[in-house]
């Protein structure tokens, strides 16, 4: 199971009442602060039944930035890849059953289903609890109200508190993960160590993976934040709906974001 190593230095948002050991947490309720929710890591359905729960309370208007939110941040190139209104050319991480068109149009629920498919997974390839602050840390800024914001905290609380569990019990990852490395074909057999995986796709942020008929071995290709590049081989990817070229135009935009982050004089 792979967690990255600050997992343990995230500063939880809301009140949280954690027990490693047992692999449990206690949160107040953020719609009644005379009550308390206990959560337990083994407990997956319930935990993302009550995310969804909260995130109906919301407006449609917080909704939306939290859809725009989270896709500039797993996808930045998303409008040249990806342009609304287009079934030929839709995000592998975009619910199948939902219309693929700009948030502000979904009804509540296809933007709840939408925030579900790319938030909640906790997988290999998968956002991270940091990710998951960061990517929401402009729509905490925005909320309609001061209730929306405390929602939203206790979200992210409950997802920190969900993976750090995760992590100290060493439970298997789900297998229904929309989110990772964009893959390229290659010829070579073989794979890398798990110890090696681990390490080369440490601390991405994730695009999006595809699955290539006739293809076994495909290799993720990716820029650390920092600018080196990472490989990794893979040989049992299970995604679809992107095609290759599709990977490799957001790899390719990818590098020459990192090349010209180079040349700035903040650069090293």
């Amino acid at each position: 199971m792979y967690l990255p190593d600050n997992i343990f230095h995230i500063q939880i948002p809301y009140p949280s009442d954690l027990d490693i050991e047992r692999g449990l947490w206690i949160i107040k309720d953020p719609l009644n602060s005379t009550q308390l929710l206990i959560f337990r890591c083994h407990e997956s359905d319930r935990i993302r039944s009550w995310y969804r729960k909260m995130l109906s309370t919301l407006v449609e208007s917080d909704l939306c930035r939290i859809v725009g939110a989270l896709e500039r941040y797993v996808e930045p190139h998303r409008a040249e890849l990806y342009p609304y209104d287009n079934d030929q050319r839709i995000p592998s991480w975009w619910p199948r059953h939902i219309s693929y068109k700009i948030p502000s149009r979904l009804q509540k629920k296809g933007m709840i289903a939408v925030i579900a498919r790319i938030l909640f997974p906790i997988c290999p390839h998968g956002l991270r609890a940091k990710d998951v602050a960061l990517a929401l840390q402009p729509v905490r800024k925005n909320c309609s109200t001061r209730a929306a914001e405390k929602i939203l905290d206790a979200i992210i609380s409950v997802r920190v508190s969900e993976e750090r569990c995760l992590g100290r019990h060493f439970q298997p990852l789900s297998n229904e993960c929309p989110l990772a490395a964009s893959p390229i074909r290659t010829n070579q057999p073989g794979a890398a160590s798990m110890a090696e995986r681990h390490n080369r796709i440490h601390r991405r942020r994730p695009v999006f993976n595809v699955n290539i008929p006739g293809v076994v071995h495909m290799v993720f290709f990716g820029v650390y934040e920092s600018g080196r590049f990472f490989r990794y081989v893979s040989t049992s990817l299970n995604k679809r709906n992107i095609r290759l070229s599709d990977a490799e135009k957001s790899f390719e935009l990818e590098v020459k974001r990192v090349e010209e982050g180079r040349k700035t004089p903040s650069s090293r």
